[in-house]
This record gives C-alpha cells, sequence and structure tokens, in this order.
C-alpha cells in the first residue's frame, strides 16, 4: 500500500511512504534517478517556492497516510522567521518577519516529516520574494511590513511618484487630502477653491478645495458631519470605494502611535527638543523609519497652499474627536499625534492592510 504526504503550495514537494510490508520478495522496480531514498522514505527534489512580499502563507502541508501522526519541522538556514501554523498547517513567515523584496530576495529551509514510527525524510526549500504591485488609480505602490506590530503598509504616501529618497524628495510628498473626503480630484496641490460648504460627505459633486474658516470650525462639512462619524467611516473602507486600494484603509491614530512613537519602536523623538545633532531631526528620524515618511507640507484650510514642504511633515489619520481630527507632525525639532487639526487643511495621507 502506498500513503503519500504533500506539501502543495506554488512549488510542490510530495513525500511517499510505504507501510504494510509483504513477505514477497520485493519486484525491481525502476527508479528515477533524481529521487532519494532514506529508510522507507522516498521524496522528490528540493522545490523552489515563489512567495508575494509581505504575505504570510508559504507552503500548505497536507499530510495524507503515514504510520499515524505526521509532524512537520523547520530546519535550515533561516528557519528563524518560519514556523509552522498547527491550526491550518501550513508553513509561514512569522508575524514580525513577514518578507520585504528589498530587504531580502530568498530563504533557504529545510521541512522535515516525521511519522510515529519516527521515519523522517527531509527537503531543503528555497523561498523566493516577488515584488508585489497594487495598482490604484494608475500608480504601482508596494508594500512594506512593520517590524513592530506586523502590520503591512503602502510603501508611499497616497499619490506619491516613488518611495522617498530624502525627507525632501518631492515626488513622494503624493497629495493632499481633506480630512475624510474622497478623491475627487481636490487633492491635487493645483485644484482651484471655493468657500461654498459640502453638501455630502460621499460625493461633494466637484473636485474643488474647499476652504473653511473658523465659523465652519476649520470643517469642508461642518454642516453636514459636525462628529466627523460619516468621514471616518469613508476612509476605513478597505473594498476600494474609498480613497486607498481593496483590501487597504486610511491608518488610525493608535497604529501610527505603535509604530512611530510606542516604546518599543520610537521611530521618532516624540515631543520638543532643540536638534543636537542631525539624529534628533524629527524630519530624518521619519523618514529613516520603515515607513519612509517625508516632510510633505500641507494645505492650509484658508487658502494659503501648500505649507512648509521640506519643513514639516502632517499626515491624517483616520481618526477624529467630536470637532477635529487627529493627525501625525514631525518637524525638526519637535514630533507628536494631535488632536486639533481643522478638517479643511490638505495633509498626506498613508494607507494599511485591513
Amino acid at each position: 500500500m502506498k500513503r503519500y504526504i504533500k506539501y502543495m503550495g506554488i512549488g510542490m514537494v510530495a513525500v511517499l511512504l510505504h507501510g504494510c510490508y509483504s513477505s514477497e520478495p520485493a519486484k525491481e522496480e525502476e527508479t528515477d534517478p533524481n529521487t532519494s531514498k532514506v529508510q522507507d522514505l522516498t521524496f522528490i527534489p528540493s522545490a523552489e517556492v515563489t512567495v508575494k512580499e509581505c504575505q504570510a502563507e508559504v507552503l500548505p502541508l497536507a499530510a495524507q497516510g503515514g504510520e499515524g501522526h505526521i509532524s512537520f519541522s523547520v530546519g535550515g538556514e533561516d528557519a528563524e522567521v518560519f514556523e509552522i501554523d498547527p491550526v491550518n498547517n501550513k508553513i509561514v513567515f512569522k508575524a514580525l518577519n513577514l518578507p520585504d523584496y528589498e530587504t531580502k530576495e530568498s530563504y533557504s529551509i529545510t521541512v522535515t516529516a516525521r511519522d510515529e514510527k519516527d521515519q523522517t525524510v527531509t527537503r531543503e526549500i528555497i523561498v523566493g520574494i516577488v515584488q508585489q504591485n497594487i495598482i490604484h488609480k494608475g500608480i504601482a505602490y508596494g508594500c512594506v511590513p512593520s517590524p513592530y506590530t506586523g502590520k503591512v503598509w503602502l510603501d508611499r504616501n497616497l499619490g506619491a511618484e516613488r518611495v522617498c529618497q530624502s525627507f525632501h524628495d518631492e515626488k513622494c510628498y503624493g497629495d493632499y487630502y481633506q480630512w475624510g473626503r474622497s478623491a475627487d480630484g481636490h487633492e491635487k496641490m493645483d485644484s482651484t477653491t471655493t468657500s461654498e460648504q459640502a453638501s455630502d460627505v460621499k460625493d461633494v459633486g466637484h473636485g474643488m478645495f474647499i476652504l473653511a474658516d473658523r465659523d465652519q470650525n476649520y470643517d469642508w462639512a461642518y454642516e453636514v458631519d459636525p462628529d466627523g462619524s460619516r468621514r471616518v467611516h469613508n476612509w476605513s473602507m478597505s473594498d476600494g470605494s474609498g480613497i486607498c486600494p481593496a483590501g487597504y484603509r486610511v491608518a488610525t491614530h493608535d497604529e501610527f502611535e505603535a509604530e512611530l512613537f510606542d516604546e518599543n519602536s520610537a521611530e521618532i523623538q516624540k515631543g520638543y527638543s532643540e536638534k543636537a545633532t542631525n539624529n534628533d531631526d524629527r524630519r530624518l528620524n521619519a523618514w529613516n523609519s520603515f515607513l519612509r515618511l517625508p516632510a510633505a507640507g500641507g494645505r492650509g484650510a484658508t487658502g494659503f497652499s501648500p505649507y512648509d514642504p521640506g519643513g514639516t511633515g502632517v499626515l491624517w489619520t483616520g481618526s477624529a474627536t467630536e470637532t477635529k481630527a487627529l493627525d501625525v507632525y514631525f518637524h525638526e525639532y519637535s514630533a507628536d499625534m494631535r488632536t486639533r487639526g481643522g478638517r479643511a487643511d490638505g495633509k498626506s495621507v498613508r494607507c494599511v492592510k485591513d
């Protein structure tokens, strides 16, 4: 009787176990010169598995037959970044070690199958990483995994031509969205302006940048969504109907806090202090982070545009208070998560995988 263990994925490794032995002399069988035998186990030569960057799953393990329970283990040169998912019976990247093509293009591991009679077969597997292109509104974005939380982010601001090459790289500034608003053309720096408040937060009906002052609480849709709840919902959509690519949404206040200012990450020094060295420059801190954030400046609610590109970085979050929206702010001497953003301001946006 022949029973099988199969490793199934983009690459496939099959393991063959022989059992229920007969007393009759074994017939000589033709063998593939590319196969090898260890005890009573036969397997096909090493496989190469292809995985998209930021993807956790590497190789499903479907065990069938063998002597009792079949267990699997991972070893080899890069074993420390992999583990077996016992619930779904798969080889996966560990949550804080998701692959990034720009960091490492391939991994070398071994996978061992063991049955209850202690018969084992080990196979070398090369895990190749390929770039992931996320096409959205004509721009090919990449992804970048967080080394702190395991979350997956877009590799640049919405609308940016490329990943930042410096904190003042104009080609990576991207667009400037009014908080909670759809992508209707207003986000372009050269869009025209109007002082007429929006009557609908989902579909404004035009692509003009809406100016607002103190009388409107510096909000482009104050009359129809004063607490911002409808716009929080708009920017939380991950089905492709929001401003982010399908599968992504605008990052929240807490998500930015965890990646940039939490004591376990601390990518940017929070608060204010005089700059002693370049290492204290919050703009450099932001650009050196895994998110490669630029000091893109912004667009003011009352009409001044742009403000301080190359000097200040401000990004909207998908979070709000009763009258304001929350943002991420960094300058040469200071950085913080702020709760006083006027919703009519135009600021950068970064998306995170839902």
